[in-house]
């Protein structure tokens, strides 16, 4: 229904469904802590199939094909790469969002996910969900992230203080000014300037999203 809010505390019931079916072919099962747990390796088996050294691909319209490999870091194995089980629904009951997002895309039919890239960590645990469940791949379009010099998601600068919009208004930066330089840390020449929302969604190419993340640069801020 066009223009209506999801809410995850609302859909247990169909949760619920789909979680039966995991636990049916033995990919969810209760774990000590009473949380409920997706079943990593007995996944590896299922559907070694569709595995090219423990890493499924899938589909992003600007990076392309993603190798995702579905091992964890261990840090009790001097940072090995392992097989680890991953949390579902927590010891109180709540459905986790590595699950809830990919049932709710199923359900509803999603064919494009649009989200940053900061989410590219989460993506082989809901691939391993979608996959196990039965439902089509989507076509990825992960956006690129303003970071700070070393890469990192940007939060802070000593000069210009924390990332918020307040801080920066304070700083005498318009917002027009900070939207501007943020969407063209995502399409085109950074040094670009958008005068409306409207200009920006006419020029957008999903397919010609940058490459990589962009670094925070008070000078083009500035000149938004």
């Amino acid at each position: 229904e066009e223009g209506r809010s999801l809410y995850q505390s609302e859909r247990s019931s169909i949760y619920k469904r789909y979680l039966d079916q995991l636990t049916s072919m033995g990919l969810a099962y209760g774990h000590e802590s009473g949380a409920i747990y997706f079943n990593t390796k007995l996944f590896a088996e299922l559907f070694k199939d569709l595995l090219s050294v423990y890493s499924l691909t899938a589909k992003d319209v600007a990076m392309g094909d993603l190798l995702i490999d579905i091992r964890s870091t261990d840090p009790s194995a001097s940072g090995n790469l392992t097989l680890k089980d991953f949390p579902v629904v927590r010891s109180n009951g709540e459905y986790l969002y590595n699950f809830c997002s990919p049932v709710d895309d199923g359900v509803m039919k999603v064919t494009h996910v649009v989200r940053d890239r900061g989410k590219l960590d989460l993506l082989s645990k809901q691939e391993m969900v979608r996959i196990s469940l039965g439902f089509p791949p989507v076509l990825y379009a992960h956006t690129p992230i303003l970071v700070d010099v070393f890469g990192k998601r940007f939060t802070h600068d000593p000069d210009w203080g924390d990332a918020t919009l307040q801080d920066f208004v304070q700083k005498g930066i318009l917002q027009e000014g900070l939207i501007s330089y943020l969407l063209s840390t995502l399409f085109g020449p950074s040094e670009h300037t958008y005068a409306t929302i409207d200009e920006f969604c006419l020029r957008l190419e999903l397919s010609r999203l940058h490459a990589a993340n962009t670094v925070f640069t008070p000078s083009v801020l500035l000149e938004h």
